[in-house]
């Protein structure tokens, strides 16, 4: 059984996410009158929860200048700190899909909603000039993780449909160039492990049966999980303090 195959049977493979909170607050953002926010230009029938999506980022961060989700592009999914845009081609949902056959269902909301909030912390980074807590792709992807796991209920699902992505590209890099060692991210399987390791860390009750040599979760790197999501846990939500609307 293939890490992948091993996910998606830990999965049911979900295909929607839902986008309830999981922490409330009696002050919630319908009284917030920050102009700046995330808008959408255009949306069309492969992205129609594209909407829903940004009504919850809108709904749990506050932004200085308005982002523009651009889904109209052959580019991306990407962020361009001059324009404040984030791209998230149409394109990208058969680039989600091309990684399962076709008995299997892709979960490609859980997985736009990941690559949104991923693209999302490069927003925070460039708008509120935050500290870097790794390298940025890295701190973008523990960001995603974290706000997830936090504030979606569900999160998890959405978070390891994320891995279980990771863990299908890998899968399908059979040689690795040496541009793969100097890229800005880190390798897939590398982001595979480690987003698992987040949620496994959130919560190793619930999850533990993560741990296991089908998705390749081993005891001994699971022992540090709790640790390390706790870390950034509190790292995260502690920077993002001034700009967390709940």
């Amino acid at each position: 059984m293939s890490r992948s195959t091993a996910l998606a049977a830990a999965l049911g493979l979900l295909l929607t996410s839902a986008l309830c909170p999981a922490h409330t607050s009696a002050g919630d953002v319908a009284s917030d009158t920050v102009s700046a926010r995330m808008v959408l230009r255009a949306v069309n029938s492969r992205d129609a929860y594209l909407p829903d999506q940004i009504d919850f980022i809108n709904s749990l961060l506050r932004f200085s200048r308005t982002v523009t989700v651009l889904s109209e592009v052959e580019e991306g999914p990407l962020f361009d700190p001059d324009t404040q845009e984030i791209w998230m081609p149409g394109s990208f949902a058969d680039v989600i899909a091309s990684y399962f056959s076709d008995d299997e269902t892709a979960p490609i909301a859980d997985i736009y909603l990941h690559t949104l909030v991923h693209e999302v912390g490069h927003v925070l980074f460039s708008q509120y000039d935050l500290p870097l807590l790794a390298r940025e792709e890295d701190a973008a992807d523990a960001l995603a993780s974290v706000l997830l796991l936090e504030y979606v209920e569900n999160g998890a699902d959405v978070v390891l449909n994320a891995a279980d992505m990771f863990g299908r590209e890998s899968e399908h890099t059979d040689d690795y160039e040496e541009a793969d060692f100097w890229s800005e991210h880190s390798l897939d399987i590398q982001r595979y492990y480690t987003t698992l390791c987040h949620v496994y860390g959130s919560d190793p009750e619930v999850h533990g049966h993560l741990v296991n040599d089908d998705t390749g979760l081993s005891e001994a790197r699971a022992e540090n999980c709790e640790y390390e999501y706790q870390r950034i846990r509190r790292a995260w939500l502690e920077l993002l303090r001034p700009y967390l609307k709940r």
